[in-house]
């Protein structure tokens, strides 16, 4: 990881040096770990409370649904039992209509206990869904204010960049007007495509 942050460094002072900018200007590099930043600031604390409560709440939901199925699992069982149970006695106390009709209740529940199934994954999914969006929307808005500030302490303390710490791609969150080669890499594009 070093090697990597040493090798953007060392292409970034490369550019700079080459492009003449570097003159009396010192180069001034810092890293943000923005995990870090979002774990231990107060709004990062209360957003990760709120998203904490969301999915608890989720997830009761989840279980109560659970619980229905479990339910409806133990009444079709102990029906079944009962079925059996009534069957050895036979006619006349447990005649074949008796034995119809249970059986059919039986089957209905069954149909009722797959639509339960079937729902209680449905609720699963919703939920889930729910939760990684919720979690999406709260870390790109806390995302946007850290970088907001990154922008404005770069600016305030003459950073020439500002780099996301422990990021293998070494995503720059900052860098200044004077290490901004974009014209000169435009004019040389243009260049070689000439």
């Amino acid at each position: 990881m070093k090697r990597f942050y040493l090798t953007i460094l060392f292409v970034f002072i490369l550019g700079i040096t080459w492009n003449g900018l570097v003159k009396a200007e010192t180069l001034k590099i810092g890293f943000v770990n923005l995990q870090k930043v979002m774990d231990e600031s107060e709004t990062g604390k209360k957003a990760r409370k709120s998203f904490e409560t969301f999915v608890k709440s989720k997830q009761q939901k989840v279980d109560e649904d659970a619980l229905e199925v479990d339910k409806m699992k133990a009444v079709i069982k102990q029906m079944k039992v009962d079925l059996k149970k009534k069957s050895e006695v036979g006619p006349p106390i447990f005649s074949d209509d008796a034995k119809r009709k249970m059986i059919e209740e039986i089957r209905d529940h069954e149909e009722d206990l797959q639509k339960l199934i079937r729902d209680l994954r449905r609720s699963n999914s919703d939920a889930q869904e729910e939760i990684k969006k919720r979690e999406a929307e709260l870390t790109e808005e806390i995302l946007k204010e850290i970088r907001s500030i990154v922008v404005v302490v770069g600016k305030k303390e003459n950073f020439s960049a500002v780099f996301q710490k422990n990021d293998p791609f070494g995503l720059v969150l900052y860098s200044g007007e004077a290490v901004d080669i974009t014209d000169m890499i435009i004019q040389k594009y243009n260049e070689s495509k000439n």
